[in-house]
């Protein structure tokens, strides 16, 4: 009876791997540190959820929360930073960084909350795909330093370096450094871009840390 519950466990798991798109030897690759952590916040690593502090390492395929009165930074292998705001939850779900073959990849999703991303080498290959999706849109990043998260009633974006491209409601639109937008809801077009203003920009990056 015990080798077969411990048969069905495995298949279990192998079966969760596999619907996740990662290999048991995946889940294990570390991807990133825990940079600085005000309040608390937790990571759920495969299933199994623990707490999160200072030095504590990301891998890939965790899903990163924080409290509703938290703050978190990460700094990944490669240099880029992410920036976390309160009531965040973020999933790693690809990293791949080969200087040698001049390419590199950051797929993450934005589950909830707001957060600040700051593009590192993987950005600077010629062939990088980096790109994060929330309930709102498919953001598409290059060489870029960006918020993305609830803002006045709405879900913004503000491009403070480089450039995103940010697909919603069948729409593609493109921001440049210094330019925003905001989303109604999620399915909803992006509003037209404009140049965001100081007061707003010092909200929404102090709503991550940012200063």
């Amino acid at each position: 009876m015990t080798r077969w519950i411990n048969a069905a466990a495995a298949a279990g798991i192998a079966a969760l791997l596999a619907l996740t798109g990662l290999s048991a030897s995946a889940q294990q690759q570390v991807v990133g540190t825990v940079e600085s952590l005000q309040g608390k916040a937790s990571v759920d690593s495969g299933g199994a959820k623990q707490a999160l502090g200072t030095g504590a390492v990301i891998r890939l395929g965790d899903v990163i929360e924080t409290a509703a009165d938290a703050k978190l930074a990460v700094r990944f292998n490669d240099g880029t930073s992410l920036n976390l705001g309160p009531s965040a939850r973020f999933a790693v779900d690809q990293f791949a960084f080969d200087p040698a073959a001049r390419k590199g990849e950051f797929v993450g999703r934005a589950l909830q909350g707001g957060f600040f991303f700051v593009g590192g080498r993987t950005e600077a290959q010629p062939n990088a795909k980096v790109e994060i999706r929330s309930p709102h849109a498919l953001l598409g990043v290059r060489g870029t330093a960006f918020f993305a998260g609830p803002i006045d009633g709405d879900y913004g974006v503000f491009v403070r370096e480089g450039r995103v491209a940010v697909t919603a409601g069948g729409e593609t639109l493109p921001l440049a450094a210094g330019e925003g937008t905001t989303i109604k809801a999620p399915g909803d077009k992006p509003q037209p871009k404009r140049v965001w203003g100081q007061e707003k920009i010092t909200r929404a990056l102090g709503s991550v840390g940012v200063h």
